[in-house]
């Protein structure tokens, strides 16, 4: 399975970047690659084919996908899922099959422990800041346990600067509040990074560095989350200095980067193959299925 994520890091070229404050994002386009059929949890839960909802008896760490469709609904890493008895955010991207799925989760939302609504909503993705810290986490938990888990105290601590960076009051905590506060500011990054005819995938630098690097298995995936990909990015910058332009040299070391890390193979809660790079200044995941690589998320480690 490594030859199939190797190939098709290989296979990508780096884009002509856009600008907006102090976010850059430069696209990733490639050759045919195949696709495999899910649905987009945006999509499932609209279409009434997936409930996310708490356990019977809730804990902080899993919730139940029950996806009652025979497509399986894909759930990435970093998308924020709304209600229960605490906002949580998905700790590794999951593909989840007809039938239930526990999901592994952070909470993302402090100060509140009781029920709102039954079943969960879709919301945003969590900044990449917090997805960087949280994907080292899971990879020394999956190392030493073979679970999913991070660190929920780092995750609220990291949450806590963010309100006090961007000036946010919230009566619970909550990551959202972020969101809904800098409504305005988020959205000029939006307008001004459209998505690329073409993406797969995306480099991003923010502040005068490389950030993250996203890809996924089709243009008409990357389309429909660019803009909860320039959401968080954008919460991080607006936490942040301004700092220098990045060329397109540092996106392109970046690709090769995780074409030199090394590859560790885990189970995933859901259907596929959950591996994870690192090395060579990149730490991430990737989620395979049927010879395709469905998702992955890289972080750069400086």
């Amino acid at each position: 399975m490594s030859s199939v994520l190797l190939e098709r890091l290989e296979g990508l070229w780096v884009g002509h970047s856009a600008s907006h404050g102090a976010v850059t994002i430069f696209p990733l386009t490639g050759g045919r690659h195949g696709h495999t059929e899910y649905v987009l949890l945006d999509e499932a839960v609209k279409a009434g084919h997936l409930a996310v909802r708490e356990l019977p008896t809730p804990t902080i760490p899993e919730l139940l996908a029950v996806n009652s469709s025979p497509t399986p609904a894909l759930l990435l890493d970093g998308e924020v899922l709304v209600g229960g008895w605490q906002h949580r955010s998905v700790n590794s991207t999951v593909l989840a099959p007809r039938g239930q799925t526990v999901l592994p989760v952070n909470c993302v939302e402090h100060g509140r422990w009781k029920g709102v609504a039954a079943q969960f909503s879709s919301s945003e993705t969590s900044y990449l800041g917090l997805r960087a810290a949280r994907t080292a986490q899971v990879h020394h938990s999956l190392q030493s346990s073979g679970k999913h888990v991070s660190n929920q105290a780092a995750v609220w601590e990291s949450i806590s600067q963010r309100h006090q960076a961007a000036g946010v009051k919230s009566a619970t905590g909550a990551m959202s509040d972020i969101y809904v506060s800098r409504r305005d500011a988020i959205a000029a990054f939006e307008r001004a990074l459209p998505y690329v005819d073409g993406a797969v995938g995306a480099i991003v630098a923010i502040g005068g560095q490389i950030v993250s690097l996203e890809l996924v298995d089709s243009p008409r995936t990357m389309r429909k989350l660019w803009g909860k990909l320039v959401r968080a990015s954008a919460v991080d910058a607006l936490s942040g200095s301004a700092g220098n332009l990045v060329d397109i040299k540092r996106a392109v070391r970046m690709l090769h980067r995780a074409r030199l890390a090394q590859f560790e193979w885990y189970r995933t809660p859901g259907i596929g193959e959950d591996v994870r790079v690192v090395g060579n200044g990149v730490r991430g995941a990737a989620l395979l299925h049927d010879g395709i690589v469905v998702h992955a998320a890289l972080f750069r480690q400086h």
